[in-house]
Parts: C-alpha cells; sequence; structure tokens
C-alpha cells in the first residue's frame, strides 16, 4: 500500500482512508434517520414490575388512535415510553396514560388548549400525577399548569370538591370507577365521567423531555468534517 510522510507520521492511501469515511457516513445517514432526533419521550414512574399504557391523538379528533404498553422489565419503578417522531409529536392533542401507583390504578389525560402550542414546543416539562380511594382520572390542562406556579408536592394530600382543588384550576379530578383497565379513551370519554370528591394524594412528578441527539448523529458529523479534511490533502501525491 502506498504512503505519504508527514514528519514522523504517517498516512494509508488515500482510497482506502476515503471509502474507510463513506462507511462511517453512510451508517450514520442510515441510523439517524432510524432515530429521528428530538422526539417527545414521556418517563413514567410507576409500581415496580408493572406495566404502564399509554395512547394518544395524532389526527385531530381528539380520540386515541395508538396505543402502546411496556413493562417495567428492570423493576426499577420506572418507564420511558416514546411519542414517535417529532413530525408526529406535533399533531398530538391529547395524551392518556395508565400506570399504577401505590397498588392503584392511576389514569390521567395531558391535554392541549388552542393556543397552537405543542408537546414539542413545551419540553421539557413536569407535572404531576395522582392517587385516590378510588381510580382518578386526572384531567391536566399541561399549558395552563405550566403557565402558573404549580402547587403540587410529592407525597401532598389535599381535599378535591366537585371534581377541583381551589389552589390549581388546570387539574379536573375525575371519577374513574366505571373504567376497566384501559379503556378508549378520548376527551369526551374523561369529560362525561362524574366529577371526584374527595382525599387525592400526590403520587409522582412524570416528566416529557425530548429525546437526545443520537450518537450516531456525532458520528455522521465527524465523518463529514474528515471527509473534508482529507479532500484538503488532495493535491498531495500518492
Amino acid at each position: 500500500m502506498s504512503t505519504i510522510s508527514f514528519g514522523n507520521g504517517r498516512l494509508i492511501g488515500k482510497g482506502v482512508y476515503l471509502s474507510l469515511l463513506q462507511i462511517v457516513v453512510a451508517i450514520g445517514i442510515l441510523m439517524g434517520s432510524a432515530y429521528p432526533a428530538n422526539a417527545g419521550l414521556i418517563i413514567i414512574p410507576t409500581d415496580p414490575g408493572t406495566k404502564p399504557e399509554i395512547g394518544w391523538d395524532t389526527n385531530g379528533d381528539k380520540k386515541a388512535d395508538k396505543f402502546i404498553g411496556k413493562e417495567d422489565i428492570n423493576k426499577d419503578g420506572k418507564v420511558e415510553i416514546g411519542l414517535g417522531s417529532l413530525e408526529a409529536e406535533k399533531k398530538i392533542g391529547s395524551v392518556w396514560v395508565l400506570k399504577y401507583g401505590d397498588g392503584k390504578q392511576i389514569y390521567y389525560e395531558l391535554k392541549l388548549d388552542d393556543s397552537g402550542k405543542t408537546l414539542a414546543s413545551l419540553e421539557p416539562f413536569v407535572f404531576p400525577t395522582f392517587t385516590s380511594a378510588t381510580p382518578l382520572v386526572a384531567s391536566i390542562d399541561i399549558v395552563a399548569l405550566l403557565a402558573t406556579d404549580n402547587p403540587f408536592t410529592v407525597g401532598q394530600s389535599f381535599t378535591v370538591t366537585n371534581g377541583v382543588f381551589a389552589d390549581s384550576l388546570a387539574v379536573i379530578f375525575k371519577d374513574g370507577s366505571s373504567l376497566v383497565d384501559f379503556p378508549e379513551f378520548s376527551r369526551d370519554l374523561v369529560t362525561s365521567l362524574p366529577d371526584y370528591t374527595g382525599l387525592v394524594n400526590v403520587y409522582s412528578t412524570d416528566k416529557v423531555v425530548p429525546v437526545p441527539l443520537p450518537d450516531t448523529f456525532w458520528l455522521l458529523s465527524t465523518g463529514l468534517i474528515c471527509l473534508f479534511g482529507v479532500r484538503r490533502f488532495s493535491r498531495f501525491q500518492i
């Protein structure tokens, strides 16, 4: 194999070097497209070993059109579920989650108002989830919640009357006793449930965060930088 020397260093043949860099770039492109950056990820604290389920709408009719269940196989009390690509996430109007806390079913609805904001535009953000003596559905207006001081802390207990907690009107509490497992959720279904009156406990703080840029993105970037660097040396003879 022919070489060219610069001081005490040696470079391998330019043709082989370019071929290797082309492979690196190709891998970066393929893997980067398979794992698009910045799609939403919801981090769900749950009872260890349970299987939260999540549904969301992307068709504009505020009915769940996609469901995903993911088991806590590590039994560490945390499950992470992706919300699809960034473009798909921009179309989401509501997210519905069933998980388990302190042995009880926990339902909640994340809903967006008509301000034009998307989950992607709000990330990253955190929000509370709740338990009660009976299955509870917390309907959370996430834009309104994030626009005000959050009065909820994990472990807190408070009383709800006719679905309302006076310190935050961004959350409406519904009685989910009639729900079986994970129903065909929609905003109309949640609205139709009776208002809840009674004691509520704050179980956890869940999160929606953007997915970090994949390592393959940096692999691709490095490959491109090296490729341009090699082309600068193309005037040397091999």
